[in-house]
């Protein structure tokens, strides 16, 4: 029971659901060593940029600074915790949550994000209860423009003929503006790939598919290094911010499918299963690796995957429709072979090949280890053994049993063949069966 109760945990295991994992490991443990010094009282948390305009909503304050914010460029706001919020985070971080602090309590600070700064005041803000904190607006401030209106209902080459005129700030402009289409999809897709057929012609290396990087499932890889990594990438290309910013979110690591026992071994019903008889072969080649000789029937290889000796064993003595566990080698395969796939601007620089290699190593946290040191695969099956007992069994058909199906079978390939032509005729034009 605990062994299927372990394999089912496997399967529902995909990247997706890892890096939420490691995410929230990583949360906690910045979290953990966050000291309450002072307790609050129990008032409700107020904030003020002026005396006589105290609110309990952080967020009410800031939009009232609408003027102040326009003829001075920054905001004091001041405020005192208490143990109850009335303010909604969330929307405040969608509102001001690119804009910059710069003092806290009038020391000049390192400029950071208002959504950083609020994860720093709601926890206790190193044991400080009251205080104030400058904010200034963020410096492209040109995508909070009103939307500028534009002919969409001009014929497509009249507006790519205007796209081709516009200067680089007015295409970005357009490009949010398109997001205020709404009662025609057609024609907002048109749009998109009219504005996004401009991007390219423009800037070199962009691309407008998002990148989507697909490997078979290893718990060893740290999937927000490996994301990290390549979003560092994207950001130091010149294209528009807003770009580079919708291509890191849409980057995505996906769990590739992995064959099962039988789709490795099993040749039965493939072109390239051998026509001739190899079992001298097979059981010499058992003896020099210090095993026994497969089973024989009138001088040829003949019994089922249970009676199988050699190297991988254990893939013949399980269920041939259970899914063998990837080992990191088949991660750093796949890794470097899906280099020839990824956008030009991955693939271009001269060092290319050696930077995609340092990601990968950066994402393994511990390459060394074998994936059987882990308490929930160690009686797993992985691919090095199926692999190795396809090596010794590719000189021999192997099928499965009619009765259990689960059950691999192992024969010589004239046995095989001398049983269809007992069955079926196979000779001459018409064959019912060719082989």
């Amino acid at each position: 029971m605990e062994e299927s109760e372990r394999r089912k945990k496997y399967t529902d295991m995909t990247y997706k659901r890892k890096e939420q994992m490691e995410n929230k490991h990583r949360c906690r443990d910045e979290n953990k060593d966050v000291k309450k010094v002072v307790k609050r009282e129990n008032i409700l948390s107020t904030y003020w940029y002026e005396e006589t305009n105290k609110s309990n909503d952080c967020g009410a304050i800031l939009r009232s600074t609408t003027n102040e914010f326009q003829a001075k460029g920054k905001v004091t706001i001041s405020y005192i915790l208490g143990s109850y919020e009335l303010t909604r985070w969330a929307t405040v971080k969608k509102n001001y949550g690119d804009y910059i602090v710069t003092k806290d309590n009038d020391i000049e600070v390192e400029h950071i994000t208002f959504t950083k700064y609020i994860t720093k005041l709601l926890n206790e803000h190193e044991g400080r209860a009251q205080g104030s904190f400058t904010i200034t607006p963020p410096m492209n401030t040109h995508q909070k423009e009103k939307p500028r209106i534009y002919n969409f209902s001009n014929p497509s080459q009249d507006i790519r003929k205007q796209l081709c005129t516009m200067n680089n700030h007015d295409l970005d402009q357009m490009w949010f503006d398109i997001k205020n289409i709404k009662n025609d999809t057609g024609l907002k897709r048109s749009m998109k790939h009219l504005v996004w057929s401009e991007y390219e012609t423009r800037y070199k290396h962009l691309t407008r598919n998002p990148i989507q990087i697909k490997l078979p499932y290893c718990e060893f890889i740290n999937v927000y290094e490996l994301k990290t990594r390549l979003k560092q990438i994207i950001q130091a290309q010149k294209w528009p911010r807003h770009v580079i910013t919708w291509h890191q979110q849409k980057l995505t690591v996906v769990t590739a499918k992995v064959k099962n026992i039988r789709d490795t071994l099993v040749n039965v019903n493939k072109v390239g299963k051998p026509n001739q008889c190899n079992c001298k072969l097979v059981n010499e080649t058992l003896i020099k690796k210090h095993f026994k000789p497969l089973p024989m029937y009138n001088g040829h290889i003949f019994c089922i995957g249970r009676e199988y000796k050699g190297p991988g064993e254990g893939a013949l003595h399980r269920n041939n429709k259970n899914v063998p566990k990837p080992t990191i080698m088949d991660v750093k395969r796949t890794w470097t072979n899906m280099l020839k796939d990824m956008p030009s601007f991955l693939t271009g620089p001269t060092d290319a090949t050696q930077v995609w290699n340092d990601i990968m190593n950066v994402a393994l946290s511990d390459a060394n280890r074998d994936i059987h040191e882990s308490s929930e695969f160690k009686y797993a099956i992985t691919t090095k053994e199926v692999n190795a007992a396809k090596k010794i069994l590719k000189n021999c058909v192997v099928g499965w049993l009619d009765k259990n199906d689960g059950e691999c079978t192992i024969t010589c390939a004239e046995i095989y063949n001398n049983t269809i032509d007992k069955l079926y005729n196979t000779g001459g034009e018409q064959a019912d069966y060719k082989y």
